[in-house]
């Protein structure tokens, strides 16, 4: 996480007015390394987005899926979070619709 950080500060340098909206991963699945680079991220950003880019080509084409976290648990015990899907809408040029 260090080297994320590291990167950020220097990327902030040259573009001030970017900012973290979430972050992402290659595969299908979200998996228990996501949960704690989930947990980075929200520190760096107030609700961020878990992106998956499955290079698998699974069923023949690369699914892309994403996902906001939802604290869940009791109160007064260890909170977890639960990734909630959301709706992806691809958005292209007609030229870019051939690769």
């Amino acid at each position: 996480m260090e080297f994320a950080k590291n990167m950020y500060e220097l990327h902030k340098k040259v573009a001030p007015n970017e900012v973290i909206v979430g972050w992402f991963a290659t595969g299908h699945d979200i998996t228990e390394h996501s949960v704690l680079i989930h947990e980075y991220y929200s520190r760096e950003a107030q609700n961020p987005v878990h992106v998956t880019v499955d290079t698998m080509l699974q069923d023949g084409r690369m699914s892309i899926k994403a996902y906001v976290s939802t604290p869940l648990g009791v109160p007064g015990k260890t909170m977890g979070v639960m990734f909630t899907p959301l709706t992806v809408r691809y958005v292209y040029y007609d030229t870019e619709r051939i690769g």
